[in-house]
């Protein structure tokens, strides 16, 4: 009789745990396993990494004037006090605000940066020149040195307006911008953003006037060479020295208050320089009247033999140089050595080893996350196979006997009540 008994309050026991092993066979079916071809974010990398600062490219705007991340807040500026009109010339930039400690890359990055690029659209009539590089600074790092700009920053283009150019008449006037920078801290970014500014008339508008004024106080005064027949006056050179390790640049006709000062000179030819050579150190200046000498050692992986130099030349230390500034050009006098192995690529090795690395670290928590879901799938398909098993038709028998078996092995207690399962 209490066999009966046990085996009609199992049926209903079986029925329960037959469900609750329905709805966790349900749940697992229902749950997307890692493959390869999942595109969620908690197992694609590229998705799981988009919000790391790691080295993976950010499309940051779709079509806006202003875009925003964690490190920099980049807008696309107008300068035209004259209006636009045929025949003249107005500004456009793209002001960026570094976050404390970021900082983005000159026209010659250094040893593992990037330079700001842009990408012009514009309409029918305009032309697009170069950027107007502000003077920059040395960031060391290490071994190695790059050259760029952190706090506020402005790179400005001029935009030449033809002859025959004319306001569009019922519409704005649209341009676009495509802005690809590389940030950086102890790690780095690539981002880049899209950008659309609609001037809606050809009147003048220069409610940024102050910003630009300091962007052009900022940049490089460009210093010419003198004529052949009169080598007098402004004028320099650089001498390649028999070895071929150190470069000697000399240069006069540079303004008087600057005599007897300290300069800085940053090359704005590219791999060439030892760029991480110590001011007054590895590298060393002097005076000689109005002249000014500079010797500077070559990179020992060094990518060019360049017959021409340019260079930036500003009063006070590479870390906080002062404008004025300027830009020369000089020959190069003397034999290069042959290279001892080819050009660098966009990207120089020490970039692209920073990038890989971080691109490496910022997969580890997405991993970590994968391997306890996994650990939490194999656990409830452990906990389902079990239920399914008590199910079976043969075990049921064992069930009972193991049930009454801990019923016998239980230890009565004479105030305690013992009562068989309800018959129902």
């Amino acid at each position: 009789m209490k066999v009966s008994v046990m085996s009609r309050g199992w049926t209903r026991l079986q029925v329960w745990t037959f469900l609750g092993a329905f709805v966790c066979i349900g749940l697992l079916l229902a749950w997307p396993l890692p493959s390869g071809a999942q595109s969620g974010a908690l197992f694609s990398s590229k998705a799981a990494n988009s919000g790391t600062p790691a080295a993976q490219s950010i499309l940051l705007s779709a079509g806006r004037q202003v875009v925003s991340t964690e490190q920099v807040r980049a807008e696309l500026l107008v300068h035209a006090p004259q209006g636009i009109q045929a025949g003249q010339t107005f500004w456009l930039g793209l002001q960026i605000e570094h976050q404390p400690d970021w900082h983005t890359y000159w026209q010659n990055p250094g040893d593992s940066g990037l330079p700001t690029r842009l990408q012009w659209q514009l309409p029918a009539g305009l032309q697009a020149g170069d950027i107007a590089w502000p003077l920059p600074k040395k960031f060391p790092i290490g071994t190695l040195a790059n050259y760029g700009y952190e706090g506020r920053l402005l790179l400005t283009v001029p935009i030449t307006v033809s002859a025959d150019f004319k306001f569009p008449a019922n519409a704005p006037l649209t341009v676009q911008l495509q802005a690809d920078w590389l940030v950086c801290r102890k790690e780095c970014i690539p981002q880049e953003g899209q950008f659309v500014l609609s001037l809606a008339s050809a009147a003048p508008q220069s409610p940024h006037a102050a910003w630009f004024e300091k962007a052009r106080a900022l940049s490089p005064q460009k210093m010419t060479q003198p004529p052949a027949n009169n080598p007098a006056g402004n004028g320099a050179q650089t001498t390649l020295s028999a070895d071929g390790k150190r470069l000697n640049l000399q240069v006069t006709g540079l303004p008087d208050s600057w005599r007897g000062q300290t300069l800085s000179a940053f090359p704005i030819t590219p791999n060439v320089v030892h760029n991480a050579a110590v001011q007054g150190k590895d590298w060393t200046q002097n005076w000689q009247g109005a002249v000014w000498i500079a010797d500077i050692p070559v990179s020992e992986e060094r990518g060019d033999s360049p017959r021409s130099m340019r260079w930036v030349l500003a009063v006070g230390p590479e870390s906080s140089p002062k404008a004025p500034a300027f830009e020369l050009e000089t020959p190069v006098q003397g034999t290069w050595p042959a290279l001892t192995q080819a050009a660098p690529a966009e990207i120089s090795p020490a970039l692209a080893k920073a990038l890989a690395e971080n691109a490496r670290l910022a997969e580890k928590p997405a991993a970590s996350s994968t391997t306890a879901l996994g650990l939490t799938l194999a656990i409830l398909g452990a906990l389902a196979g079990g239920l399914l098993l008590n199910l079976m038709p043969c075990v049921f028998p064992i069930l009972a006997i193991k049930v009454l078996g801990l019923r016998k092995a239980t230890p009565r207690r004479p105030n305690t009540v013992q009562r068989a399962w309800p018959t129902p």
